[in-house]
């Protein structure tokens, strides 16, 4: 059974990596989270408000222990 069995795991994972990294706020700017499953990973990305320029966070974790493989942000 997979340790990140659900969005709402793959978002608190995501948060814990993007706090620290793009800060709390800014990562809250970004809500809703669109959450993507791949067969064995989980990719979570921020969005932005409708006619706003900017990147958003993203990552994507492993379903089977929550490992991080990649965080990135888009410009």
């Amino acid at each position: 059974k997979d340790i990140v069995a659900d969005s709402l795991s793959a978002v608190l994972i995501a948060k814990a990596a993007w706090y620290p990294l793009y800060g709390k706020e800014d990562t809250e700017k970004e809500k809703p989270f669109r959450v993507t499953e791949y067969k064995k990973y989980w990719k979570v990305e921020g969005s932005l408000p409708d006619g706003h320029i900017g990147g958003t966070d993203n990552i994507v974790i492993r379903k089977s222990d929550g490992k991080v493989m990649i965080v990135w942000h888009e410009k």
